[in-house]
C-alpha cells in the first residue's frame, strides 16, 4: 500500500535531489517496500487549471480537549461531513509479509494532458537497502528478525556500497544550509557552528540571502495559495514547503489541509507540521498518535491510519526540548505496541533519540534499553534503539554509563543477527574512543563475517578515534575489497577533519596519494570525497585534474562537489561549465549545483537562471530548480514563483520544492540529525524515501 498511496502524489515522493542517483532497485537486490494492507484509489490527473485562488483564512489551530464539531469539509473531490472514530485505542494490524517483488522500470515523464486522464504510475525512487518486512519475534541468522534476506545483485553498485551512507550523512559535511542561511549573516569566513557536538567550518560568500520578510510576505503566501491546487501532488509538495518556512503562524493553514481527501496530503500535511516545530501543535501530535476521539476531527472523520501516527510521533521528537517525561513514556509505550505495523514503532524510537530536553534524558535512555531488550518486539525498531540510544548520549554531551557502553559493544561483538551488529556498529561512533572501544571495532573490521557491519565500524572508528584509530583507518586505504577502502577513506577523514593541524596534514597527504593511485572511478570518487570532507586545500589542484580526466558522470559529480567542499575558486568557471555542458544528466547537474553552491557565490544564480528559463525537459528543470534552492540567493525567489503559474503540473511541484529549500531559515535541515549515522537497513524503504526526498 505503500507504493500505491503515494502513487496520488506521483512523480512528488521522488523529487528528492538525489532520488535521481539512486540506481534501478535490482542493481543493489533489495525487495519492494513491505506493503500495508488497505484499498486505495487513483486520483485522475484533470487538465491544466489557471492557479487557484488563495484559500480562505482557516480557523484558529483547535483545541482537543473540547473540540467543536467540526463544519463538512469541501475538498477538490467533494464535500465531506466528519465522522468521529468510534474507538480511542489503536487497532490491532497484522504485521506486513514479505511481498517480494520485482524491480519496476522508471515510469515516463508525465505531461499534461488535454483532457482526464489516469495518473502515471508513479516512479518508485529506488529505495536504499531495506532488507525484507519488519520482523515480530524471532531472528533468522544475518538477516532482519523475522525477514527474508536476499544476497544483493551481482551487477551494479553493491548492497554496501557508500553511496548510500553518503547520501545519509552528506548534509553534516557539506553543511550547504549553514552556509547559506538568513539566519548566519554575522558568521565570518572560517568560523565555526555546532551540530550534534562537532565543529563544522563556515564559508560565507556574497549570495544576498532570503530574509525572513520575503518568506513572510512573497514565499509563504504563494504556498499557502498552492495547498488549494487542484492537483493533490502539488498540495503534498506546497505542505511540505510550508512546514520548512519555520513561521509557527503557518500551523492553521497545514492543521486545514489535515482533512484533505487525498490520504498522501494528509501525510504530507502531517509532516509539514512535524518539519515546521510550532510548540502549540503537541496536542495534536498527541491525539492522533494515540487515535483519540479528537483525532477524527483533526482529520475530518477520515482514516488515521499508521503512517500519519507515525508522522506525529516523528513530530513529538522534533519538538526537542517541549517533550516532556509524560511525552517520553508515550513514545515508549508506542514503539513497543505490537499491535501496529512498523511505522509507529520505528518513529517512536527515532523521536526518543531527539529529544532535547535534559530533565528527560534519563527516562528517554531507559526507553530505549526497554526497546533494545525486547527481543520479542518490532525488529527494526529494536534496530533503530541501539542508533538512537548513541545519537542521545552525544546530543545530550553526557559521559556514556559502563553499562551503555557495554551494551552497544555487546551487541557489536556478540548479537547474532545482522540488523543488530550493523546498528550497534554505527552507535558505537558515538561514544568517546579509548582503547577499548577501538579493539572492538577493530575486531569487527577484520572479523565480522557482513560487509555492511564492518564499513560502518570503518566509519565509527573515525567518529570516535581512539590511539589506533588512524593506524587502522590508513592501512584500510591499502584493502583489496573496494568498498571496504572507500569506507576507511571517509573514516579517516573524518578523524582528521577533528584532530589538530598535523594529523589534518597527515590525513591530506595519505588522501592524495591514494587519490592518485586509485584507478577504479568508484572509489576514487570516495577519495575525492573524503579530501573535500577534510578540507585539504593542497588537494584542489589534483581534484581539478581528476574532474577533468573523468569520463564517468559519478565521479565527475564528486570531484565537483570535493572542490566546493575545498573551495578552490580556481575551478569555478570550469564548474559552470560542466553545469551547462550536463543539460541531459540531471544528476550531473544537481551534483555540481551542489558544488557551485558550496563557493557561497551569486555568481553561481546566473548561469541558473538562464538554464531554467531555456530548459523544457522535466528532468532538466529539476536540477535547475533545485540547485537554485540550494545555492539560496535571494534573486531566485521571483522567477521561481512565477513556475507556480506554469501549465505543467510537474513545474510547480518543483516550484513548491525550491521555494521550501531556499525559505529554509534553519542552519541545518530538518531531518539531518535523523540521517546522520541513520541504519538505512533497519527502516522500511518508504521512511528511508522521506528521509532523503522531504527535506533537501
Amino acid at each position: 500500500m505503500t507504493r500505491l498511496r503515494l502513487g496520488v502524489a506521483a512523480p512528488l515522493v521522488a523529487l528528492g535531489l538525489l532520488a535521481l542517483d539512486l540506481g534501478a532497485e535490482a542493481q543493489y537486490g533489495c525487495p519492494a517496500p513491505p506493503p500495508s494492507p488497505g484499498p486505495t484509489r487513483p486520483t485522475p490527473l484533470p487538465p491544466p487549471l489557471p492557479t487557484p485562488a488563495p484559500l480562505p483564512t482557516p480557523a484558529p489551530l483547535p483545541s482537543p480537549s473540547p473540540l467543536p464539531a467540526p463544519a463538512p469539509y469541501t475538498g477538490p473531490s467533494g464535500t465531506v461531513t466528519p465522522t468521529p472514530s468510534p474507538s480511542p485505542s489503536p487497532s490491532p494490524s497484522p504485521s506486513p509479509s514479505p511481498s517480494p517483488s520485482p524491480s519496476p522500470s522508471p515510469a515516463p515523464t508525465p505531461t499534461p494532458a488535454p483532457a482526464p486522464t489516469p495518473a502515471p504510475a508513479p516512479a518508485t525512487p529506488p529505495s536504499v537497502p531495506a532488507t525484507g518486512a519488519p520482523g515480530r519475534s524471532g531472528a533468522r541468522p544475518g538477516g532482519v528478525p523475522g525477514a527474508v534476506t536476499r544476497r544483493p545483485a551481482r551487477s551494479g553498485l553493491s548492497a554496501e556500497a557508500w553511496r548510500h551512507w553518503w547520501r545519509f550523512n552528506r548534509d553534516e559535511f557539506l553543511n550547504l544550509r549553514a552556509a547559506l542561511s538568513a539566519d548566519n549573516d554575522a558568521v565570518q569566513s572560517g568560523s565555526e557552528e555546532s551540530f550534534f557536538g562537532k565543529r563544522v567550518r563556515t564559508v560565507v560568500g556574497d549570495v544576498s540571502r532570503v530574509t525572513p520578510a520575503l518568506v513572510r510576505n512573497r514565499i509563504a503566501p504563494r504556498l499557502v495559495e498552492a495547498l488549494g491546487a487542484k492537483e493533490s501532488s502539488v498540495r503534498y509538495q506546497a505542505a511540505i514547503a510550508l512546514g520548512k518556512t519555520g513561521d509557527p503562524a503557518q500551523a492553521q493553514h497545514l492543521v486545514r489541509l489535515l482533512r484533505d481527501d487525498v490520504g498522501a496530503v494528509r501525510e504530507g500535511a502531517m509532516i509539514g507540521l512535524a518539519i515546521l516545530r510550532a510548540p502549540e501543535t503537541r496536542p495534536l501530535f498527541v491525539a492522533i498518535l494515540e487515535n483519540k476521539r479528537s483525532a477524527a476531527l483533526y482529520l475530518g472523520g477520515r482514516a488515521n491510519d499508521e503512517q500519519i501516527r507515525g508522522a506525529a510521533a516523528l513530530g513529538l521528537g522534533l519538538l526537542g526540548k517541549d517533550l516532556v517525561g509524560e511525552t517520553v513514556e508515550l513514545l515508549r509505550r508506542h514503539a513497543m505496541d505490537r499491535r501496529h505495523t512498523h511505522h509507529v514503532p520505528q518513529m517512536a524510537v527515532v523521536a526518543l533519540g531527539l529529544i532535547d530536553s535534559d530533565g528527560a534524558f534519563d527516562r528517554a535512555a531507559a526507553a530505549l534499553r526497554d526497546v533494545i531488550a525486547d527481543k520479542g518486539g518490532h525488529g527494526w525498531a529494536r534496530g533503530q534503539a541501539l542508533v538512537a540510544l548513541g545519537r542521545l548520549i552525544e546530543r545530550h554531551r553526557v559521559q556514556a554509563t559502563e553499562g551503555d557502553r557495554g551494551l552497544i559493544v555487546r551487541h557489536l561483538r556478540h548479537d547474532a543477527t545482522t540488523l543488530m551488529r550493523r546498528s550497534a556498529a554505527l552507535a558505537a561512533g558515538y561514544l568517546p574512543g579509548d582503547a577499548a572501544l577501538s579493539k572492538s571495532l577493530r575486531r569487527t573490521i577484520d572479523r565480522d563475517k557482513d560487509a555492511v557491519t564492518r564499513n560502518f565500524a570503518a566509519i565509527s572508528l573515525g567518529r570516535a578515534g581512539g590511539p589506533d584509530a588512524e593506524k587502522i583507518l590508513a592501512s584500510g586505504l591499502g584493502s583489496a575489497r573496494h568498498e571496504h577502502r572507500a569506507y576507511c577513506a571517509f573514516g579517516l577523514a573524518i578523524l582528521g577533519k577533528r584532530g589538530d593541524e598535523a594529523t589534518r596534514a597527515r590525513t591530506g597527504k595519505r588522501l592524495r596519494t591514494a587519490l592518485r593511485r586509485t584507478k577504479d572511478p568508484v572509489t576514487r570518487g570516495a577519495v575525492a570525497l573524503a579530501l573535500g570532507l577534510v578540507r585539504d586545500r593542497d588537494a584542489g589542484a589534483a581534484l581539478l585534474e581528476a574532474l577533468r580526466e573523468a569520463r564517468d558522470p559519478n565521479l565527475r559529480g564528486d570531484c565537483a562537489i570535493a572542490l566546493g567542499m575545498v573551495g578552490y575558486h580556481r575551478a569555478f568557471q570550469e564548474l559552470v561549465d560542466a553545469f551547462e555542458d550536463a543539460r541531459n544528466d540531471a544528476t550531473l547537474r544537481e551534483r555540481v549545483a551542489v558544488a557551485l553552491g558550496l563557493f557561497g557565490s551569486r555568481a553561481a544564480v546566473t548561469p541558473l537562471l538562464a538554464a531554467m528559463r531555456s530548459d523544457l525537459t522535466t528532468s532538466a528543470l529539476q536540477s535547475t530548480t533545485a540547485a537554485l534552492g540550494l545555492v539560496g540567493d535571494s534573486s531566485a525567489v521571483e522567477p521561481i514563483l512565477e513556475l507556480l503559474d506554469d501549465r505543467r503540473l510537474i513545474t510547480r511541484a518543483y516550484a513548491c520544492t525550491a521555494l521550501g529549500t531556499i525559505g529554509d531559515p534553519r542552519p541545518m535541515p530538518a531531518f539531518a540529525p535523523i540521517r546522520t549515522s541513520h541504519n538505512y537497513f533497519s527502516c522500511c524503504g518508504d521512511f528511508n524515501r522521506k528521509l532523503l526526498d522531504l527535506d533537501r
